[in-house]
């Protein structure tokens, strides 16, 4: 338990830079019928940020210093998130969603933890805003152009059918 407490003691001072920063204020939209996007960014508080040995090449750095981030985010406590875009992150991100619903998030592209935690901070904020996104509703033209290939389809099914079933009846009769 004393090697962890250094760690944490760390990214206490960490954290207070990126408490003032625009990218982590809390989010205002709650409400749980997806009317349009919904991009907010996240609440560091609401983290709970460890770090470890990074694996891989590297020799003395890789060895004595903890770069690995792994950012953790309880996914159905989060009062912030849409009940839609829990669910949707749920779906989304199932393999990365642990036994307790929380989302792990792991970091080791970098050298240092400073690096790892904003690749992994943005990763995340990545995945959240994918999964407050919508699709894009189509056009008319779209609607209309679909709606004509259905019908031509159709048609094309009906005239094969018909032809198909005038050869047989041929067959039948040219005795």
């Amino acid at each position: 338990m004393a090697f962890l407490r250094p760690v944490f003691l760390r990214f206490s001072a960490t954290s207070l830079c990126f408490r003032s920063s625009a990218l982590f204020s809390s989010a205002s939209n709650l409400d749980d019928e997806p009317r349009e996007s919904f991009t907010t960014s996240i609440p560091v508080d609401k983290l709970t940020v460890s770090f470890s040995r990074s694996g891989g090449p590297g020799g003395q750095n890789v060895n004595k210093v903890n770069t690995k981030v792994e950012l953790r985010f309880h996914v159905p406590s989060a009062d912030w998130l849409p009940g839609w875009v829990k669910q949707k992150l749920i779906n989304l991100e199932k393999n990365r969603i642990s036994k307790l619903g929380e989302l792990v998030v792991t970091s080791s592209v970098y050298r240092t933890q400073h690096q790892n935690l904003n690749d992994a901070l943005s990763r995340l904020q990545t995945m959240v805003n994918e999964a407050g996104s919508l699709p894009n509703q189509p056009s008319a033209a779209t609607v209309a152009k679909i709606k004509y290939l259905q019908r031509r389809a159709a048609d094309m099914r009906l005239k094969a059918k018909k032809y198909q079933s005038q050869k047989k009846n041929d067959r039948k009769h040219s005795n």
